[in-house]
């Protein structure tokens, strides 16, 4: 009788062939994982930031419902929140989910920028032109709201807006 040979053979090493398809398949997984976090926190980045435009315009609505009147430090036709006014923190802080007597405000995206603006002649228009510091953003000419919370980037760009686009 014949000795029987191993068809298997030892080997210390891959092949070069192996070794590109392994390179190849991690690169179009990571590709895929890079773009779907991109959209990911661009996702998020909208989520945080319309929720706490809800929250400001909720806390808002809250205070002219106990006091029956908005809050006197939004008497300004446009309040920049970021400009360190903290009437306006203490007059919505009850009415608040988060604690903002510390709160640096932010949007979802890291913009400091975030200003509101409320219908002062109670007839639930707030015209484009009130949305001060405005340089570049699709906005309508009116929005039928009684607060419009918006955020601009560094350049002026608008970010985000509470009204719903249509």
């Amino acid at each position: 009788m014949g000795s029987c040979q191993s068809k298997h053979t030892n080997r210390a090493a891959f092949s070069l062939l192996e070794l590109l398809m392994v390179l190849a398949v991690v690169t179009i997984l990571s590709g895929i994982g890079w773009s779907g976090a991109t959209g990911l926190h661009g996702w998020l980045g909208e989520r945080e930031t319309r929720t706490l435009f809800l929250e400001l315009q909720a806390a808002c609505h809250a205070y002219r419902q106990e006091f029956g009147r908005w809050p006197p430090s939004l008497d300004n036709a446009n309040l920049r929140l970021a400009d360190g006014d903290s009437d306006w923190r203490r007059e919505l802080a009850p009415f608040m989910e988060r604690r903002i007597d510390n709160w640096d405000p932010r949007d979802g995206f890291g913009n400091r920028d975030i200003r509101l603006v409320l219908d002062r002649d109670g007839d639930h228009w707030i015209r484009g032109a009130e949305l001060e510091g405005l340089v570049n953003g699709n906005v309508p000419d009116s929005i039928w709201a009684r607060i419009v919370v918006y955020s601009l980037d560094n350049s002026g760009s608008l970010v985000a807006g509470s009204w719903e686009e249509e």
